[in-house]
């Protein structure tokens, strides 16, 4: 069964100009032409368009696609290079996989955290549930939110050497950490190393985006370990 170009378009949901784009740079080398040229799909290329599709959504270049249109063409003699195309793509889009459910984490805690605090009429109200009161998955997403970093000496204090880098790392989910920092949403720095300027904090507060400490103060405190949150 054959197709024009916009029944191809409508069966597939792509768009006529991304499909004439494709034929362009080399990907539908065995398109058929008809009558003044016109383009003739077959099954057979809209099953090559699928495939096209699924490269791009891995995030391949047009430059590779066409890459692996030429060894389909070229038989069996590029299984294996086949083959590792594909395995490259399924660890990539796992890996991608693996960060979008991190993201949602995220996402799911803070749509909590708000949904809850308009329930109740303040944040603060949020900030002090205990934590048995707090949904076990919930406690969970918020411990991967924690980040820490330690503190150089303040000048005079301390016998180590001093430096401007700090080495920051993801808090496991149930660890505790005392806080001495006063925070701003990492959003509003430009470096991780910026992660600094010392107080008391509580940490359920920090994590939240509240950049104060549990009474609203900001005094400053030299050393100690820094504890940041996203806001």
């Amino acid at each position: 069964m054959t197709y024009t170009i916009g029944e191809t378009a409508e069966l597939l949901g792509v768009p006529a100009s991304t499909m004439r784009y494709y034929d362009k740079e080399g990907l539908l080398p065995e398109l058929s032409r008809g009558a003044g040229g016109r383009r003739v799909f077959a099954d057979k290329d809209l099953e090559a368009l699928k495939v096209i599709d699924c490269l791009k959504q891995s995030g391949l270049h047009i430059s590779e696609i066409r890459q692996f249109m030429q060894w389909y063409q070229q038989g069996d003699e590029t299984l294996e290079q086949r083959r590792a195309l594909f395995q490259n793509c399924r660890a990539s889009l796992i890996e991608q996989m693996k960060q979008l459910q991190r993201t949602l984490e995220i996402v799911e805690y803070k749509c909590w955290y708000y949904e809850t605090a308009t329930r109740r009429g303040s944040e603060r109200a949020v900030l002090d549930l205990p934590e048995d009161q707090i949904p076990e998955r919930i406690r969970g997403y918020r411990g991967r939110l924690e980040v820490s970093a330690r503190a150089p000496p303040s000048p005079g204090r301390g016998t180590g050497p001093t430096s401007s880098k700090r080495d920051a790392e993801i808090v496991p989910s149930g660890r505790s950490s005392r806080i001495t920092s006063r925070t701003r949403p990492l959003h509003t720095l430009k470096h991780p190393q910026q992660i600094r300027r010392h107080t008391h904090g509580n940490d359920r507060g920090l994590l939240a985006g509240d950049t104060r400490n549990a009474d609203g103060a900001g005094n400053p405190a030299d050393g100690g370990d820094v504890v940041a949150f996203v806001a």
